[in-house]
């Protein structure tokens, strides 16, 4: 299969990942409010974001071994390629049981810290030590997730992540039905995982992605103090992300309570969505771009990041805008009312995705400025659906339609989220 084939499969599956992943958050957030009250639905806010931090343990090490692999795949039998192999299972390893000792070390801490009620003490705990065992076990079983990765077959990857995901649903029901509580999203993350596992191991003997028996080379110092090398500007770009995006949960609930923090995690759910939709090409053709690296193609390499760039800017462009008008709308119905969510916040968000988008193209600022047009003709006229046949209308921004055609099509979705609010309430 040719590279750009196993691109196309892998965007493609990835697509049909993302889809998998966006019904199960929509399905998973109201299963979690039937069968759990604020303060432990908060609670479980609040561990997710901790294990997040947690996760930092891992210092760029995964993006590490993801790339280096990628240099030595074609010589699988050469040792060096074995060898990665087995030093980023040892570095796993090691990283998976530093967060499991970390995680319950500081679990009386936090608790004092969150200032987690007397009540709820012993189920947050039990909660700690089990996705604390959760992590161990991803840990354990990544370095198979990226031999996948190494070799282009990002779509076989894909299509495991979303079998484990549906499958991982269902047991969270099972458990969620008989009474497991918070410990359900832990355990149905171990038993997927557990399937995942077999699914990635038995992938990679199907498809001769491991060296040959007596070829597998040995671990040494070396090829760790080049994986070390590589990851350390990594970790602090994956701290920055980490502070920017998953540090509100710990400040929300010290400050305004489990309420806020519920609304915040079941606000941003529909964001996230749409940033893995934004950077799914993107995130796709990164290794075909450490393939074309290998291989000397620097002009094709431009050539193809920039078309690349473009691309994941202009559907940023789309997504922004959709997402402003239309969250707010959409979070109440989803929770059954249980939740209210401002226009204010939606817009924030909204202009941070484009400013973030932005940094990856230099020739898509007629997209960029009209993204914000728009937004402003939103903040503007305000978002009720008169004022938004106003401020999206023929009149006054009639020539919109004719220099950026696709604010067009933003009505679509607004009116299909009024018309679905109609026929619900």
């Amino acid at each position: 299969m040719s590279r750009f084939r196993r691109v196309l499969h892998g965007v493609a599956s990835s697509y049909f990942l993302l889809v998998v992943t966006a019904v199960y958050s929509l399905a998973s957030v109201p299963l979690a409010l039937k069968y759990l009250d604020t303060d432990h639905f908060a609670l479980w806010t609040v561990v997710s974001a901790l294990v997040a931090y947690l996760n930092l343990v891992d210092a760029g090490m995964t993006g590490s071994v993801a790339r280096l692999l990628v240099d030595h795949a074609l010589r699988r039998n050469g040792g060096e390629y074995g060898g990665l192999i087995l030093t980023g299972w040892l570095v796993f390893a090691v990283q998976g049981m530093i967060i499991f000792s970390v995680g319950l070390g500081i679990t009386h801490w936090f608790a004092r810290f969150e200032c987690v009620s007397a009540g709820l003490q012993p189920e947050f705990y039990q909660l700690i030590f089990w996705q604390c065992v959760q992590v161990l076990l991803t840990f354990l079983v990544r370095i198979f997730y990226l031999i996948l990765n190494a070799n282009q077959r990002m779509d076989l990857a894909n299509y495991t992540s979303s079998l484990t995901l549906g499958l991982g649903f269902f047991i969270q029901w099972f458990f969620f039905a008989r009474g497991l509580g918070m410990l359900s999203f832990p355990v149905s993350g171990i038993i997927s995982g557990l399937v995942a596992l077999g699914c990635q191991v038995w992938a990679c003997y199907r498809f001769q992605l491991l060296p040959d028996a007596g070829c597998w080379g040995r671990p040494s110092w070396r090829q760790f103090r080049h994986l070390f090398d590589y990851c350390k500007d990594v970790f602090f770009i994956a701290l920055g992300n980490q502070l920017i995006i998953a540090s509100q949960p710990f400040i929300i609930k010290r400050l305004l309570g489990a309420e806020a923090v519920g609304l915040w995690g079941t606000g941003l759910k529909s964001y996230t969505l749409l940033n893995q939709l934004v950077w799914r090409i993107s995130d796709m053709s990164q290794v075909a771009f450490a393939d074309m690296l290998a291989r000397g193609e620097a002009v094709k390499l431009r050539r193809r990041y920039h078309d690349v760039a473009a691309s994941s800017f202009a559907i940023a462009g789309w997504a922004a805008v959709t997402f402003a008008l239309c969250n707010h709308l959409f979070v109440p119905l989803w929770t059954h009312g249980r939740f209210q969510w401002q226009i204010q916040h939606d817009i924030l968000l909204a202009i941070w995705l484009l400013v973030r988008a932005r940094r990856h193209g230099e020739s898509t600022n007629a997209v960029f400025f009209a993204s914000l047009v728009a937004i402003g003709a939103l903040l503007y006229f305000g978002p009720e659906p008169k004022s938004f046949e106003r401020s999206l209308g023929p009149s006054p921004y009639q020539w919109m339609y004719f220099h950026v055609p696709f604010i067009d099509g933003l009505r679509v979705a607004r009116r299909a989220t009024i018309l679905f609010q109609i026929v619900v309430c």
